[in-house]
């Protein structure tokens, strides 16, 4: 006996013998959505390394089929989560809340792509520097302030550091974190 459900973007069939998931995809159904919805997060949450099937191409198929579930369904995410928005707008709501406490409040969010790197470090550059001319040559120099640059650096980027490139200047990054290693795959190909 099987069970086979309709989700965001995945039919989920769950076997019983052999307890193995087949992901199969399909189109995003309203029927019944909430229960679905509820139904697929359960099996999800039933898949453990027992239910896994043996061998190497058939839980490679597994996980493809999870992760082009996953794509499907952020893009459904941020999908509904614009027009919820646009609905609470248009209602004059900035808000919603929930009876279980759960609460949902409109917001906006920005995208910003294609940064002029060069442009940007060449204008912080310059609004921390003094362009000076040396008394005894008369030559231009330019002096830096440190202090600003370096507050700068500090409050308005990620401090996220990059070990490679900070490996090459002798810093070890176990000296300054817990460091796990794990194993992982990538994929390649997966979106259009």
């Amino acid at each position: 006996m099987s069970t086979c459900f309709t989700s965001v973007a995945v039919c989920v069939a769950v076997s019983e013998i052999g307890r193995q998931l087949i992901y199969v995809q399909e189109y995003f159904t309203m029927t019944n959505y909430e229960e679905e919805l509820t139904r697929f997060k359960n099996e999800i949450n039933r898949l453990t390394t027992e239910d896994l099937p043996s061998g190497i191409e058939p839980l490679a198929e597994l996980l493809t089929e999870l992760e082009l579930a996953f794509i499907e369904i952020q893009d459904k995410r941020r999908s509904l989560r614009q027009e919820l928005s646009v609905r609470l707008a248009d209602s004059g709501l900035s808000s919603f809340d929930f009876e279980n406490g759960i609460r949902i409040e409109r917001s906006t969010r920005t995208s910003r792509k294609n940064l002029d790197r060069e442009g940007l470090i060449n204008y912080i550059m310059d609004d921390c520097s003094r362009k000076l001319i040396d008394v005894e040559t008369g030559e231009k120099v330019i002096e830096v302030d440190q202090e600003k640059l370096s507050g700068i650096l500090l409050t308005c980027f990620r401090a996220e550091p990059k070990w490679k490139a900070l490996s090459e200047h002798g810093v070890s990054d176990e000296e300054f974190c817990d460091k796990e290693t794990f194993p992982t795959v990538k994929f390649y190909g997966l979106k259009d």
